[in-house]
């Protein structure tokens, strides 16, 4: 499953809930957040049909935060040290 699909996955989710009014995106890892595209996503594998479905799930992705009924927040945190 690519990252996008898990954002896309968790919107759902949150919005089937009538309580949940807000999302809060926060990097799994301390200290990053890319607020861009990862390009390291393709690197290993170079495969058309894979890129074909990273591009998909990228632009899902991306709907799915635009046509949202919830209020977006991004945690942004970085280097700082």
């Amino acid at each position: 499953m690519y990252r996008c699909e898990a954002i896309s996955s968790s919107i759902k989710e949150c919005e089937a809930n009538d309580k949940i009014q807000a999302v809060i995106l926060k990097s799994a890892c301390p200290m990053t957040f890319c607020s861009g595209l990862d390009l390291l996503e393709m690197a290993p594998h170079p495969d058309p049909d894979r890129l074909d479905k990273f591009w998909a799930s990228l632009q899902q992705g991306f709907l799915d935060l635009y046509g949202s009924r919830l209020a977006t927040i991004a945690v942004i945190e970085g280097h700082g040290k």
